[in-house]
């Protein structure tokens, strides 16, 4: 029987980005494993593989999608795991991402109908900006 892996892109990195600075940025997630991706000559490529432990702590990594980390959006994705291009691959990520995008529609609909009213004063009083990403888990 094969083991279900919760594996994630993260993509959109900045090129200086370290394991370390990702590791401190996902801290709020529990123990991950981090897969950077490096040229042959050292350098970043600007993406990873992050690896869950369950589909809970995969859920809350999917959920940090378009976050800024060192002043860029990343982009995290779900991975078909593995490598190579062949068809069934290719079909397999494009179906996994149409499942991730329901995911997130119905996450903005449900902060949408959550939030307050603009012209409240309790809505005046609380800023919706979170200055760390741990405020979505």
């Amino acid at each position: 029987m094969v083991k279900n892996k919760f594996i994630a892109f993260v993509g959109n990195l900045p090129y200086e980005t370290t394991e370390e600075e990702l590791k401190e940025f996902f801290k709020g997630l529990g123990e991950l494993e981090i897969r950077m991706r490096y040229s042959k000559e050292g350098k970043s490529k600007g993406f990873c593989f992050v690896e869950c432990k369950d589909n809970g702590q995969f859920q809350k990594l999917l959920k940090m999608h378009h976050l800024k980390l060192n002043g860029r959006k990343i982009n995290i994705e779900l991975s078909a795991g593995g490598g190579g291009n062949s068809k069934a691959r290719k079909d397999k990520i494009i179906k996994k991402n149409e499942k991730i995008t329901k995911f997130r529609q119905s996450l903005h609909e449900n902060m949408v109908k959550k939030r307050p009213d603009p012209s409240s004063e309790k809505f005046k009083k609380r800023s919706y900006t979170p200055s760390n990403p741990q405020h979505y888990l």
